[in-house]
C-alpha cells in the first residue's frame, strides 16, 4: 500500500511539474497580449527619450498586435520614474528606459535604490561623452581650455548635470590637469543646450547623441571624447584616452523591470531586442544619431551595471573630495528666489526674536499675529515671483517685484499716489534689476535664467 502511495505521488508531483511548465510556456508564448508602458524618467528629447523612441518603433514592428506607450515621468534626476517602476506590477506590462547613470546617484545619495533592486531586460545601445563649447569660442582646441583654465582658476563656466556620469567626467578632468572650472548646474529636468547657446556657460560635457544636430548645424564644437576609439561620427575629434585620460565614462542604456519580473517575460523582450539591433539599417541609425547599438541580455547587463556601481563608489571615493562637489549652489531656474525666500524667513524669525526678546511682548499664535499686516502681503508677492520667475526671466519678473512693492509701501505712507508715483517706482524697478543682473552674471559670474523674452 506504501509503495502504491508513494508511485502515485511521483506521479502527481510529475503531472504537476509538467502543468507548470506548459503554464509557464503558454504564458510565455502569448506574452504580450497588450500595449507596454515604457517609462523614460527624463525629459522628451534626451539621450534616453530619443534612442529609446528609436528602439521602440523598431519593437513594435516585431509585436505588430500590440504598442508601446511612452510615458516621461520626470524630476530628481530620474528617480520619480525609477520610483514609479519600483512600485509597479512586475507582470512585464510596465518598464523602464534608463542607463549607469543610476549608479552615480546611487553613490551620490541622490537615489535610495540601485539598479541591483531591478530586474535587467537588456542593455540596447551606448553613447559616449564629449567635451562641447560653441563654435564662436575662442578655444579652438581642448589645449586651449585647460591653459586657460589653469590661469583663471574657477572662473571657466562648465555646465554639469549633478549626480551624472557627465560630472564624473568633469571631475576626472580637473583632477588630471589640476584645474578648478566654475561649475554650472545645468539641464535636469530641461535640456542643457539653451545653457551653452545663450553663454551661460562656456563649456559643457554631454552625451555625443544629445548634441548631434548641433554639430550639424554648425552651433558647437566638441573638444574630446570619452571613448577608447574616435566615434564615427566625429572622426577628427580626439579621444580623451588620447588626451590622458584612461577612464572610461560611456553611457549605457537598457531597458528594466520592476523586481521579481519573471525572466521568462524580459527574455521574450531581450529576443526582440536582439533581433532589432543586429539589423544594419537599425545600426546605421543609431550611429548617425551618435549612438552605438549593442545588445546584451538580462543576465549579463545585470553584472554589468553592478560592476559598473561598484566601479563608480570606487571612483567617487577618489574624485569627490570630503568637502563634497564644488558647483555653484545660485544657479538654475530658482537660485535667487530661494534665497530672497531664505531670507525673508532670517526676517521673520528676527521680528520673532525682537517681539519676545526686545519688545517682551508675547507671540500671539493663536491669531497668528506674526504674520499679520506688511510681511504676510510680500510673503505673497515672493510666492508670486518665484512661481513666474523660470518663464519671464529674472528682469521681467524682478521689475514685476520691486514695482508691486514700492507701489504698496508708498501707498501705505501717502494714501493716494499720483501718475509720477508710479514712473518713478517703475523705473526704480528697472534699473535695480538691470543692475542686479549685471553685478550677478558679470560681476560674481552667477547664472541666471534666460527666459523666452530674452531677459
Amino acid at each position: 500500500m506504501r509503495k502504491n502511495f508513494k508511485l502515485f505521488y511521483r506521479i502527481l508531483t510529475v503531472l504537476f511539474l509538467i502543468i507548470c511548465q506548459s503554464v509557464q510556456i503558454f504564458a510565455t508564448e502569448i506574452y504580450p497580449t497588450k500595449d507596454i508602458t515604457v517609462i523614460v524618467p527624463f525629459n522628451a528629447g534626451g539621450g534616453i527619450d530619443v534612442s529609446a523612441r528609436t528602439l521602440l518603433t523598431e519593437l513594435e514592428d516585431y509585436f505588430p498586435e500590440i504598442s508601446f506607450v511612452v510615458q516621461n515621468i520626470t524630476g530628481a534626476a530620474g528617480t520619480i520614474g525609477a520610483e514609479e517602476l519600483f512600485n509597479a506590477d512586475p507582470d512585464g506590462y510596465t518598464i523602464m528606459a534608463a542607463g549607469n547613470g543610476f549608479n552615480v546617484s546611487s553613490v551620490t545619495g541622490l537615489f535610495s535604490r540601485s539598479v541591483e533592486d531591478y530586474e535587467m531586460i537588456a542593455q540596447y545601445t551606448t553613447s559616449q561623452l564629449g567635451l562641447y563649447v560653441r563654435a564662436d569660442s575662442p578655444f579652438q582646441t581642448y589645449e586651449d581650455l585647460i591653459e586657460f583654465a589653469r590661469q583663471n582658476p574657477s572662473t571657466l563656466k562648465m555646465g554639469t548635470l549633478t549626480a551624472t556620469m557627465n560630472q564624473f567626467a568633469i571631475l576626472a578632468i580637473e583632477e588630471k590637469e589640476d584645474v578648478n572650472f566654475k561649475q554650472i548646474v545645468v539641464g535636469g529636468d530641461q535640456p542643457p543646450q539653451p545653457e551653452l547657446l545663450s553663454g551661460r556657460v562656456d563649456a559643457y560635457v554631454v552625451a555625443v547623441s544629445q548634441n548631434t544636430t548641433y554639430i550639424d548645424s554648425g552651433d558647437f564644437r566638441c573638444l574630446g571624447v570619452f571613448a577608447s576609439e574616435r566615434v564615427p561620427s566625429l572622426p577628427e575629434v580626439p579621444t580623451f584616452m588620447e588626451l590622458g585620460i584612461e577612464e572610461d565614462y560611456q553611457l549605457t542604456f537598457g531597458l528594466w523591470a520592476p523586481p521579481t519580473t519573471p525572466i521568462e517575460l524580459t527574455s521574450v523582450i531581450s529576443k526582440a531586442i536582439k533581433s532589432v539591433v543586429e539589423d544594419p539599417n537599425f545600426k546605421n541609425t543609431m550611429t548617425g544619431m551618435g549612438y552605438y547599438a549593442q545588445h546584451i541580455d538580462g543576465p549579463e547587463y545585470a553584472e554589468l551595471m553592478s560592476s559598473s556601481l561598484n566601479a563608480m563608489k570606487e571612483l567617487s571615493a577618489s574624485l569627490v573630495s570630503e568637502e563634497g562637489l564644488s558647483v555653484d549652489p545660485y544657479v538654475g531656474a530658482y537660485g535667487i528666489p530661494n534665497f530672497v525666500l531664505i531670507t525673508l524667513l532670517g526676517l521673520f524669525i528676527l521680528k520673532l526674536v525682537i517681539t519676545v526678546k526686545v519688545k517682551k511682548q508675547p507671540i500671539k499664535f493663536k491669531s497668528i499675529e506674526l504674520f499679520k499686516g506688511k510681511p504676510i502681503v510680500f510673503l505673497g508677492a515672493l510666492i508670486i515671483y518665484v512661481a513666474v520667475f523660470e518663464i519671464l526671466g529674472f528682469v521681467i519678473s524682478s521689475i514685476i517685484f520691486l514695482t508691486g512693492s514700492i507701489l504698496y509701501l508708498q501707498k501705505g505712507t501717502l494714501g493716494v499716489l499720483s501718475k509720477r508715483d508710479y514712473i518713478r517706482a517703475f523705473l526704480i524697478s528697472i534699473i535695480f534689476s538691470v543692475v542686479v543682473f549685471f553685478f550677478f552674471t558679470e560681476g560674481a559670474k552667477i547664472t541666471l535664467p534666460v527666459s523666452f523674452l530674452g531677459i
